[in-house]
């Protein structure tokens, strides 16, 4: 009997013997916007039947709020991959768990997550071009993708504003410019007040691993060299994160609806 969960999922899942009312009392609770998809994949032999393995939404008295619907895809002979996905407008806002189990066989939880009005926090859509990382990109039915809510932003000092030169310099040692392209490299700040959990921030890591990564709609790639750096206190179980980031498609121009100029987003409420 196989199963396994991509970590890329943005959700961690467990076998968990707490109750989901304890779960629900932890510090630290993900949160998703009213108008976010949650999606997650799993993996599993032939050991299970393809409609064998449930997934639930449940609340913190365990009470089974939706059942999550699947795409299944036969991967081989031997292994097939169930891709879920949680519609969150068609929940109420409230705090949950996902269960995912088969009968007498296997029982895991997510975390904690918070369904609300969160469109204030970044939302991460990755993917990528290829199957890889053990998840399903590209189906018969198109591309797929996962999102990530989590706070952060880009703060006044984050701004540094690089460019690529080509010089010539005579036997004078005259300088002349031949070719000079600028960019902006953009040091992106993630986590709460409180900070992050390392399963979450090691999933932030994995994602700029993906060639197509949106944030709020805006494509980005890492900076030549960029890892993900974090910040923490000794003995303090959390942590924030911070990454310099490239908008792939800045350009020279900008469109008079989208205009963000020398625009510098404040978040204040971060991790220090």
């Amino acid at each position: 009997m196989v199963i396994s969960f991509p970590r890329l999922n943005p959700v961690t899942f467990k076998k968990e013997i707490s109750s989901p009312y304890e779960k629900c009392t932890e510090k630290f609770i993900q949160e998703f916007d009213v108008e976010d998809y949650i999606v997650f994949q799993l993996s599993y032999d032939n050991d299970f039947l393809t409609n064998e393995i449930k997934a639930y939404v449940v609340d913190c008295g365990g009470e089974i709020i939706l059942e999550v619907g699947k795409t299944t895809v036969i991967i081989n002979s031997l292994m097939r991959q169930d891709v879920f996905r949680i519609p969150c407008s068609v929940i109420k806002e409230g705090i949950y768990n996902i269960l995912i189990e088969s009968p007498a066989k296997f029982r895991y939880y997510s975390n904690t997550f918070y369904i609300h009005d969160a469109n204030e926090s970044l939302l991460i859509q990755y993917g990528c071009k290829d199957n890889k990382f053990d998840c399903l990109f590209k189906t018969i039915n198109g591309a797929e993708y996962f999102y990530l809510r989590i706070a952060g932003g880009v703060k006044t000092q984050g701004y540094s504003f690089k460019s690529d030169d080509v010089e010539f310099i005579d036997q004078d040692r005259k300088i002349t410019l031949i070719d000079s392209i600028p960019y902006t490299i953009r040091k992106y700040t993630f986590g709460e007040s409180i900070g992050m959990p390392i399963w979450l921030a090691d999933k932030l890591n994995r994602i700029f691993s993906c060639d197509d990564v949106k944030i709020n709609g805006v494509k980005v790639v890492k900076s030549s060299g960029a890892a993900l750096e974090l910040s923490s206190q000794e003995n303090y179980k959390y942590v924030g994160a911070t990454i310099d980031l490239l908008h792939a498609d800045e350009g020279y121009s900008e469109k008079p609806d989208t205009i963000s100029g020398i625009h510098v987003e404040e978040f204040t409420e971060i991790f220090n």
